[in-house]
């Protein structure tokens, strides 16, 4: 009655069946009317319920990735996203994941939790596993993340293989940027110069970045020069002119 009545889209009747069907049942239910009372009960927006016979169906099927992820979805209807999380991350750990979307599924849920060092290091695995399709873009996403993570050294080494592979001008000035956070300024130099090479680069930015990395290493002529350059755009040349009045400033009372 419960089926017939979904089928005919009467959720109403369908949802009192099938808590009949579940109530009467003296043993456990099968395994087929599980599947079913989910169905019926999402269609009511019934979360809570909802999820009590998915959590069911897991019990019964952990070994099975789209127990997870239908338990995933169900708790992120009922804005319940920590248990969402976690229930993808126990998936993860029992290695069930076979390709790149709970990969991605679960890096996203990291980054909404503002957890992108996590996010970075599950698309790692999957990359490093070959189970993820679209190297090439997964690559610059997780670059993105250990940017984000403030972890500089990882971003280095990430974006130095994506440059390898694909190389462009802003993935050498994002990479000059992981540098300079490193202290390694002669490196940065090097990368933003390497930018110029390519189209995609934003000429006046890398100039100001360029202007302030020399300031930082001391050739003052090669400073001011870069700065100027910078500032004969619109969109650098207030912090331009800025810069290069400390510059001045510097040169004149000889400050180390």
């Amino acid at each position: 009655m419960a089926q017939a009545h979904a089928q005919l889209g009467h959720w109403n009747k369908a949802e009192q069946h099938i808590a009949q069907a579940l109530t009467k049942q003296p043993a456990v239910p099968p395994l087929i009317w599980l599947p079913l009372a989910v169905s019926i009960y999402s269609q009511q927006q019934h979360w809570p319920l909802a999820i009590r016979v998915q959590q069911q169906v897991l019990l019964r099927q952990g070994q099975q990735l789209q127990a997870y992820l239908v338990l995933v979805a169900l708790l992120q209807q009922a804005r319940q996203p920590d248990k969402a999380l976690a229930y993808l991350q126990q998936a993860f750990q029992a290695n069930l994941f076979e390709n790149s979307e709970p990969y991605l599924l679960l890096s996203q849920r990291w980054q909404s939790q503002g957890a992108p060092y996590q996010a970075a290091l599950v698309l790692q695995q999957g990359m490093q596993q070959g189970r993820m399709a679209g190297q090439a873009k997964l690559r610059q996403k997780r670059c993105q993340l250990w940017l984000s993570a403030k972890d500089y050294p990882q971003a280095s080494s990430c974006f130095s293989q994506s440059l390898n592979l694909e190389p462009n001008g802003k993935h050498y000035q994002q990479l000059a940027y992981a540098q300079a956070q490193q202290r390694l300024w002669q490196q940065s130099i090097n990368s933003l110069q390497r930018a110029l090479d390519y189209p995609d680069t934003e000429p006046a930015h890398n100039d100001l970045n360029l202007g302030l990395l020399y300031l930082e290493l001391q050739p003052y002529p090669e400073a001011e020069q870069a700065l100027k350059k910078a500032g004969e755009s619109s969109s650098t040349a207030s912090i331009s002119q800025q810069v290069l009045r400390y510059l001045q400033q510097r040169q004149t009372l000889s400050l180390p």
